[in-house]
């Protein structure tokens, strides 16, 4: 275990750093103290966790910064967590970003979708939890608010593009409206989000009578039709509190049927705009408390009036929080202990939200402990890494690997490859990969996983077993699944994916409803998504080189178009013409030239 002489730490607040045997970052915390926070790492052993156990196992050293004060240490702690991603700041080092709506500080403001909050002129509004559900809410606003949401290239060529001829926007680029009139929708979806939406509807109303007045039905049923989508938008949400100003961001700690967890809800113009719940493996201390919620402000830098925390007796450091989140810029923030009707509807969610997860961990835990004898291994895996090559039409040849670990993606841990000594062979371009993430992995850049899958078949496998044992990593538990061998009798159905374990001649014996087999398809389709949408970012960063180029009457502007729209036409054989030219508004000839091109490369 490790020893180090207590003495030589300060009485001051700082922050210290547990060091591994590589001289890698394991653990980043602060204190108020230095001296009596590392002592408590060494003093009563029984009362130790597990974790405090195993990180002084497998640290050499511990190294410390000295700070003037506790929130200077509270806000370096968060930067290096943030950059570094110590091993054992688990529930920290995860953490995520989340959707907004974004509205630019341009001079023709225009709306969109974003994760990233960055830009201080900009006006954001969320936190949301389910990204679909916020680009399905931006198509529905789009209708009501006909702002731009073309890139500042395309506005400056002033030509109206096609949002302007399916009214999703109001033209400002070849001045089709004023800028002031302008101006006023973008006002009227500011106020819709602040939660004046009765004085929007009022305007909307009055617009409506004027129409039909003067006989204008075309213009007044356009209307109407805004009037019903602003109806749908508020069928299904909650309003917690009256006060329509009223911003929160409450954080309800629980434990229930013995797994902690933490709730947090978004309340914005006193209506919930998201939930979420995440469960911890280890309890919670106050001071963890502290960090989860700094943490959080120094992803979204986006602030809301009031934060609530919940039970009130976990002694969180409230003039710490509100300090930390000023200094982030933060302009009037309040910490109140307790809000009941938020408190009940977050208590009720992560019931509901617990059961789910016990059941799924229950599940998942029988499907492992199947995988586990057919791999023939002595623990029960818990980290999985899935690995994916692909390429368009032989070219831009990339790799994947996503991971998976107690039973939740990793996407902190997500890694892209440009396959650089082999093109269109897959053999070749797993070699290469595994080769490159062995290496990784004897760096300590990577760590290893308990399973390797890979998309593929006994080849693929093959390949990935001997790259791995040619950079000198052994004992390496891989996998892989293919698409099953096509059946001549019938039912088609009969047909499904095949895993293939290293050593054993034959696939294991999966029906194609067996969760095991579920669960090895789910990491494989998460891995061929992240792949596609690799693949997808190179080819449009290459659109002169597109193969799609190569068909008459389909240029870059067509070419580019297409591939945003479906991303996987190179190997897409089951598209229509009929989809191509609804969805990219190809003309009929040049969508059945398509077609053909996909269906003969």
């Amino acid at each position: 275990m490790l020893k180090v002489d207590i003495n030589t730490f300060p009485d001051s607040p700082g922050v210290y750093m547990f060091i591994g045997k590589n001289e890698e970052i394991l653990y980043v915390g602060k204190a108020k103290s230095l001296k009596k926070r590392i002592k408590s790492y060494f003093v009563n052993g029984k009362n130790r966790t597990i974790k405090q156990a195993r990180l002084l196992e497998c640290s050499a050293n511990i190294k410390h910064i000295v700070t003037t004060t506790e929130l200077e240490a509270f806000l370096l702690e968060a930067n290096i967590i943030k950059t570094e991603k110590p091993k054992y700041n688990v529930v920290l080092k995860d953490s995520k970003s989340y959707p907004y709506i974004k509205i630019t500080a341009d001079k023709y403001p225009k709306i969109e979708y974003t994760r990233n909050t960055s830009d201080k002129k900009a006006v954001y509004y969320g936190p949301f939890v389910n990204a679909g559900s916020i680009k399905a809410l931006l198509v529905d606003l789009r209708r009501i608010f006909p702002l731009r949401n073309c890139s500042n290239n395309k506005f400056n060529k002033n030509k109206v593009c096609i949002n302007y001829q399916i009214k999703r926007c109001s033209g400002p680029c070849e001045e089709k409206i004023s800028h002031k009139d302008y101006l006023k929708i973008v006002d009227a979806i500011k106020r819709f989000f602040n939660g004046h939406v009765d004085s929007v509807i009022r305007e909307l109303k009055k617009q409506l009578n004027i129409y039909a007045a003067d006989l204008r039905f075309e213009e007044a049923a356009e209307i109407r039709d805004k009037l019903k989508t602003l109806d749908k938008l508020f069928e299904n949400q909650i309003v917690i509190n009256e006060n329509k100003s009223e911003s929160i961001d409450a954080f309800i700690f629980h434990e229930i049927k013995g797994v902690k967890g933490l709730t947090k809800v978004f309340v914005r113009s006193g209506k919930i705009i998201g939930v979420e719940t995440d469960f911890f493996e280890n309890s919670i201390e106050s001071e963890t408390c502290e960090q989860i919620i700094l943490h959080f402000y120094k992803s979204t830098m986006q602030f809301p009036k009031n934060i609530v925390y919940y039970p009130e007796d976990i002694n969180i450091n409230e003039d710490l929080i509100v300090n930390a989140c000023k200094e982030l810029g933060a302009t009037k923030i309040n910490i109140k202990k307790s809000n009941n009707d938020i408190v009940n509807f977050a208590l009720n969610n992560a019931m509901q939200q617990t059961k789910l997860h016990i059941n799924k961990t229950m599940r998942e835990s029988n499907t492992l402990e199947r995988l586990k004898k057919y791999i023939q291994i002595n623990n029960t895996p818990s980290k999985f890494e899935c690995i994916d090559i692909s390429h368009i039409s032989g070219s831009f040849t990339v790799g994947v690997s996503i991971s998976y670990k107690d039973n939740r993606f990793n996407k902190n841990q997500y890694r892209r490859y440009r396959i650089k000594t082999a093109e269109n062979n897959d053999t070749k371009s797993i070699y290469e990969l595994i080769t490159r993430k062995a290496k990784n992995i004897q760096k300590k850049l990577e760590e290893k996983a308990d399973v390797y899958i890979i998309d593929g078949g006994k080849a693929q496998l093959n390949a990935a077993y001997k790259a791995f044992k040619d950079s000198g990593l052994n004992n390496i538990n891989i996998i892989a699944i293919s698409k099953g061998k096509k059946r001549k009798k019938p039912p088609p159905s009969d047909v499904h994916d095949e895993i293939f374990v290293y050593g054993r001649k034959n696939s294991l014996p999966l029906k194609k409803d067996d969760p095991l087999l579920l669960f090895i398809q789910s990491l494989r389709d998460e891995a061929h998504r992240f792949a596609i949408k690799y693949s997808r970012s190179l080819i449009l960063r290459n659109i002169d080189n597109s193969p799609l180029k190569n068909i008459e009457g389909i240029g870059p502007i067509r070419a580019k178009n297409i591939l945003e729209k479906f991303p996987d036409i190179y190997i897409n054989k089951n598209i229509s013409k009929e989809k191509l030219m609804n969805e990219c508004r190809l003309p009929a000839s040049i969508a059945e030239k398509l077609v053909n091109f996909i269906n003969n490369n």
